[in-house]
């Protein structure tokens, strides 16, 4: 099972299930049905970027930081590459079936990926890249995220978002949880970081302090939800995410112990949108099975 399931994370699929685990979430906390296009194109978009970004550009660093996933993906490039292209053009002839605003949406990731990595200011700038930025880094992949797997689900399905409190909350919900994940791989990176120079939070503030604000802040995600069904009239279901500050706090907690790290940030950290997926369907299939019960009687 660990082997299928670091298969499953060293191929980008669990990242993809994971966008559209989180698409799916967004969906449910705004009140909006399910729908294949919706939850597909956030997963398809992502795992287009990831693909690409991992195989294409290929940073010999993820040698130092991955060497199992660094050797997965030499062995397994051409097909990658292959799926990866396949996903961009039927996402992309979808999305811009939708719409403009869907199309730039779906484009966003791939766009946002290639300026990440490339050099902005020249040479001799002590800062020239988006990723060596201390702190944007985690912000800006998190923002990309917030926009893939919050509110281009909720463009498809066409949820209002002018002035919509609970689209703003949707958005903010998987901005928090993705900055949580982004700079948990951070942590898991930090040697790696360290020994290229790049300034990331752990490397600036110790895996520990940096661990102790992410046990905050996913603590924060938890308030959020409560402060939504409370106070902005989001549906009680949505108290339903909250097992997944619980979860985040499993693997915020098991990060002590260095010696897993690598297996909770390709695994349980980038699944935790599949764990989401999990939740919005069984939302979704108690909903139905209520509006039954109630037909019936």
């Amino acid at each position: 099972m660990r082997r299928l399931l670091l298969s499953l994370a060293y191929s980008n699929v669990l990242i993809a299930m994971t966008a559209g685990g989180f698409a799916a979430a967004a969906l449910v906390l705004c009140g909006a049905p399910l729908s294949p296009l919706a939850v597909g194109l956030p997963t398809a978009a992502m795992y287009v970027v990831y693909t690409f970004d991992k195989v294409v550009r290929f940073d010999p660093q993820d040698d130092v930081n991955d060497p199992a996933r660094s050797g997965f993906i030499r062995r397994w490039r051409t097909p990658l590459l292959g799926l990866a292209a396949l996903s961009l053009v039927g996402g992309a002839v979808l999305a811009v079936r939708e719409g403009a605003w869907v199309a730039l949406l779906f484009a966003l990731p791939l766009l946002a990926g290639v300026l990440y990595a490339s050099p902005l200011l020249p040479a001799g700038a002590r800062f020239r890249r988006i990723k060596d930025v201390t702190g944007l880094k985690s912000i800006y992949v998190a923002g990309t995220w917030a926009a893939t797997a919050g509110l281009l689900p909720l463009v498809v399905s066409g949820v209002p978002i002018a002035g919509s409190r609970a689209a703003l909350l949707a958005c903010l919900w998987v901005l928090a949880r993705f900055f949580i994940n982004t700079v948990f791989f951070d942590i898991g990176d930090v040697e790696g970081d360290r020994e290229s120079g790049t300034m990331t939070l752990p490397v600036v503030f110790g895996v520990e302090r940096t661990r102790r604000a992410l046990i905050i802040l996913n603590g924060a995600t938890a308030l959020l939800v409560v402060v939504g069904v409370e106070l902005l009239g989001l549906s009680p279901v949505a108290y339903v995410f909250n097992l997944l500050p619980l979860y985040g706090g499993v693997y915020l907690g098991l990060a002590k112990d260095r010696r897993e790290l690598g297996f909770l940030c390709d695994v349980v950290v980038d699944g935790e949108g599949a764990v989401a997926g999990l939740l919005s369907l069984l939302v979704c299939g108690g909903l139905m099975l209520s509006q039954l019960s109630s037909l019936s009687s």
